[in-house]
């Protein structure tokens, strides 16, 4: 999708992926297995000279992009998955269809992104392809985010983020159980995302579990 908007589309056997022209972020420009059975060899050849990295599902794939050059590991993270319905109540001030460029905006302030990379790439996209969420303060700037991407019946989470200035305050999973809870009124039956070490915590509290791991990958810089 970021690739449809904001560069190019890849596309190879039981593989997907975008180059993204707006950043540099190697969480952007990236190609994806379809499933931990996809040999990564033949993709990572063709791309042999694309600025892309890769992110592997397991020690087979990890191998295949080591041996294709991508050799430095950018992060380690579980891919966890939870099935609806999620117990708890969905706080009611979470906004649903806040501001994409927002949304990015609070992500590159969460990360440190002094670019805003992610402020111009999300804002890029049409508001109809993805569920956007958000909690404000009393001032009405948004504390923190999140977005859905519905494929076919599972709820993709991603760029969750709540600005420094009002992590632990409970921000995140508000905006997490009022994505959950208006995924389940559509119909869906699972959820799935990758956690970072700070967020795992969070997502374990609503429920999810680990169901594997998955690096992401690129060739050594410079």
């Amino acid at each position: 999708m970021l690739g449809e908007h904001c560069g190019l589309v890849l596309e190879f056997p039981g593989v997907v992926g975008s180059i993204v022209e707006t950043a540099s972020d190697p969480w952007l420009s990236t190609v994806v297995p379809e499933s931990p059975d996809v040999d990564l060899g033949p993709t990572l050849t063709a791309l042999e000279r694309a600025p892309v990295a890769v992110f592997a599902c397991g020690a087979r794939q990890a191998s295949e992009a080591t041996a294709a050059g991508f050799t430095e590991v950018v992060a380690r993270q579980p891919a966890m998955a939870l099935d609806f319905p999620v117990e708890g109540e969905a706080p009611a001030d979470v906004e649903d269809g806040v501001d994409l460029a927002g949304v990015g905006a609070v992500n590159d302030r969460a990360y440190g992104n002094a670019k805003h990379e992610l402020e111009r790439t999300l804002g890029a996209l049409p508001a109809s392809a993805v569920r956007a969420y958000g909690r404000r303060g009393d001032d009405g700037e948004l504390l923190a985010v999140g977005l859905v991407f519905d494929c076919d019946d599972d709820a993709s989470v991603q760029y969750v983020a709540t600005l420094p200035s009002a992590r632990r305050a409970g921000h995140a999973e508000a905006v997490m159980r009022r994505a959950l809870a208006t995924a389940t009124a559509r119909g869906l039956r699972t959820t799935t995302l990758t956690a970072s070490e700070a967020g795992r915590p969070l997502y374990e509290r609503l429920g999810y579990r680990v169901v594997g791991e998955v690096e992401l990958r690129r060739r050594p810089r410079g």
